[in-house]
């Protein structure tokens, strides 16, 4: 038997099929636990084991962790290298633009900003227009932004109806120009900059066309208008093309998704050969029915029956707890008696809608002293100290970054402050360079004090003993920068040994990428590095429980699983209760649908008769989708009619929003749920901003982030690492030289800037 037919042989027959398909569109329809990535990479072993070139072969996804766990599972399968071309959408952007010299307005040596960078551009743009943030709140301009790049909208090309409009279009267009003055793209600039060189070049276009004989997209469901425009201009007529996903996966329009890419599929690639993948292989049979009928009320979907050999299996739980104190120490309580029992704690996970419910959870753990990790916290590259020792390297890559500059030229201190930037920076303008530019200039530096063109000179002859772009191997370089810095000395003298053993595993991480890239350079390096999102940090393999949003768990799965806050403005969200459409409601109904299936056995969902979210702990309404479960498939028995009533009860009552304060009509049935009433607009005609707008105006109002250099009345002088929570009720973690690592409550620490 050859290594082609070998790969056949467990497939269930439409596995199979998606498998062995070629000569038109496919799109294959992977129902939760179905087999998905078994079906993609052994499409792609497949291939290669058929005789197809690896280099024909092009596969994206959406997460590192994804691409990576394809590349791996692939190579085993045919003893080899996978196909390079596995990877995410913006890696495979970032890769052609730097081959295509930088797109058509930058330079192959381009820089990455990650959230921070693009949220410091952005705040200076508010700034440069004189924004009031109540009305501009600088995520408020971000979120604008990032919507008509996903919609693939350049700036001259927005619609500027009304004030909000044109001042939104003013600060989109400035944050571009900022943008490209520093050589760099935002994450969404990756895959719209690769669009408009395609459209731009035919001959580049045609030249990949050629090359990738077989286009494979998976989570197609996930995917916005720019990545549909860089598909259908990559696969053409579709022939070659493999789209995978499930519509009742797809959870991401918040951030430009668009579920019609894969229900319209079959319009948009006729002649279409659909696939459905119908078997679960993960949950247990009460599980599958429970998140079945849940999700059957959607209109938005595929029809399709999925279906488990498993039998058995305890029935879903629901749970009522009196608040959220009560729901955590209940979840904390119930995971020890797993442990108890057996159950590993990595194989246990606590999912939530918003990152704010965390708090009582963590708070739970810690006093209860059991181990957990919190997905999409501060991930290792987003570390202050890690962010420090890479502004230098993206500095030596791209001198224009000024984002890099401003974080480097005098940390540690070497004699720069603020007022010799400024004047640095005169001069710069002045003379038309940026302000590295100008710090190598002789004349751009005669303007300064003598200190700070003493620390200048040593900063510039730093940088350019890292040997630029092409610097390979990368470890020297990192370890070169953590020693001539002084970052190693700083953190050391100040006994800050965590920050000491992050930035060695920075080296160390450099050390890795030289080991399996004997191509690769500084570049490469810092672009792998900006790509890396806080799940792909994620490591399952120590003993401790899982906590993260519901959005975080997508492409998860456990043995033990509990979705908490089942309540009316929490899930479903706020936002559909008022300026929401049905399919807004649908997409709530898909979120608890993906974490109830990211359960294998044992599967808890948990409400709070109280919360307190915006202060005072209010009453709550159970989520009116516990009244779409199965009665029969959930357990204690009785628990989704008491929900029910509670409903009822709390519906005969004059209920109120947390954020937006109504009541129901005289005109409104008595017993009429409040999920079923829409408050009133405001007299603009909109709504007042949603929840997580107002929650990130009050943590702005902090004036602090992670980074900054900040006194305390008792503990002294410190730096910011981490900002958790809101306003002054936000914890803030602090590393003061004197006293180590402090966490304070916003409200009472009198945190000033130094």
């Amino acid at each position: 038997m050859n290594t082609a037919e070998a790969l056949l042989q467990d497939l269930n027959p439409a596995q199979r099929e998606a498998v062995l398909h070629r000569g038109s569109p496919l799109l294959v329809v992977a129902g939760a636990g179905s087999g998905k990535t078994r079906v993609v990479t052994r499409r792609i072993a497949h291939l290669v084991a058929s005789g197809e070139h690896p280099g024909a072969i092009l596969a994206v996804t959406f997460t590192n962790k994804a691409a990576g766990e394809m590349k791996e599972r692939v190579a085993g399968l045919l003893q080899a290298e996978a196909p390079r071309w596995v990877s995410t959408f913006h890696s495979m952007a970032a890769k052609m633009l730097r081959i295509e010299g930088g797109g058509l307005r930058r330079t192959r040596d381009f820089t990455i900003y990650d959230d921070d960078d693009t949220s410091k551009v952005i705040k200076a743009v508010a700034g440069e227009q004189n924004l009031d943030d109540r009305e501009f709140h600088p995520r408020v301009i971000r979120a604008a932004i990032d919507r008509w790049k996903s919609e693939g909208l350049r700036p001259d090309e927005v619609k500027e109806g009304s004030y909000r409009d044109r001042v939104l279009a003013t600060a989109y267009r400035l944050y571009e120009q900022k943008l490209e003055l520093a050589n760099a793209l935002d994450f969404n600039d990756l895959l719209l900059e690769l669009v408009r060189l395609f459209e731009g070049r035919a001959e580049v276009l045609e030249g990949y066309r050629r090359r990738f004989r077989h286009v494979l997209v998976d989570e197609y469901q996930d995917t916005n208008a720019v990545q549909y425009r860089l598909v259908r201009l990559l696969a053409g007529d579709g022939r070659s093309l493999c789209a995978v996903g499930d519509p009742d996966q797809s959870i991401y329009a918040w951030r430009g998704a668009r579920i019609e890419n894969i229900l319209d599929f079959e319009k948009s690639f006729p002649g279409t050969r659909v696939v459905r993948l119908e078997q679960n292989y993960r949950s247990t049979a009460p599980i599958l029915s429970a998140a079945a009928a849940l999700i059957s009320r959607n209109r938005q979907r595929i029809e399709r029956g999925l279906w488990t050999e498993k039998a058995g299996g305890a029935a879903v739980e629901l749970f009522t707890a009196i608040d959220e104190e009560h729901e955590a120490e209940e979840v904390v309580r119930r995971i020890a008696g797993l442990r108890s029992h057996g159950r590993k704690l990595a194989e246990c996970a606590v999912f939530f809608r918003t990152n704010a419910q965390s708090r009582a959870f963590e708070e739970a753990f810690l006093r209860n002293s059991v181990p957990y990790v919190l997905v999409s916290g501060t991930a290792f590259y987003q570390r202050a100290e890690v962010k420090d020792a890479l502004a230098y390297l993206r500095l030596a890559v791209n001198p224009r970054d000024e984002i890099s500059f401003d974080r480097a030229v005098n940390w540690p201190p070497r004699g720069v402050g603020d007022g010799a930037v400024e004047r640095l920076r005169a001069e710069a303008a002045r003379l038309g360079l940026s302000s590295l530019e100008a710090a190598r200039s002789p004349e751009a530096r005669s303007a300064l004090p003598p200190r700070a063109r003493a620390g200048l000179e040593g900063f510039v002859a730093l940088l350019d003993g890292l040997g630029g772009p092409t610097a390979y191997p990368v470890e020297p370089a990192v370890r070169r920068v953590l020693t001539g810095a002084g970052l190693l000395a700083r953190f050391t003298e100040d006994e800050e040994s965590e920050r000491v053993e992050n930035l060695n595993e920075l080296a160390a991480a450099a050390g890795e990428y030289d080991e399996v890239n004997p191509d690769g350079s500084l570049a490469g390096f810092l672009e792998q590095v900006a790509l890396v999102s806080s799940v792909d940090d994620w490591d399952g393999s120590a003993d401790r429980v899982s906590l993260m949003t519901l959005h975080a768990a997508k492409g998860l799965e456990f043995p033990a699983v509990f979705v908490t806050g089942l309540e009316e403005g929490l899930l479903p969200h706020m936002r559909t209760q008022s300026e929401g459409s049905a399919e807004d409601r649908e997409e709530e109904r898909r979120l608890l649908y993906v974490g109830m299936t990211r359960a294998r056995e044992e599967l808890v969902l948990t409400w709070a008769r109280s919360r307190r979210r915006f202060g005072p702990s209010q009453p709550t309404v159970p989520s009116s989708f516990i009244r779409e479960l199965p009665a029969k498939e959930i357990r204690p028995p009785g628990a989704v009619d008491r929900a029910l009533l509670h409903a009822t009860e709390a519906a005969a009552r004059d209920w109120e929003s947390p954020v937006r304060r109504w009541k129901p009509q005289a005109s409104d049935r008595p017993s009429a749920p409040p999920w079923e009433k829409r408050p009133k607009a405001d007299s603009d005609g909109r709504y007042i901003e949603e929840e997580a707008v107002m929650e990130a105006a009050r943590s702005e109002g902090l004036g602090l982030a992670a980074g900054d250099l900040v006194v305390h009345d008792r503990f002294g002088s410190g730096r910011v690492e981490a900002i958790e929570g809101f306003g002054e009720t936000a914890r803030i973690t602090v590393a003061f030289s004197g006293y180590g690592r402090k966490k304070l409550v916003a409200g009472y620490a009198k945190l000033r800037k130094a």
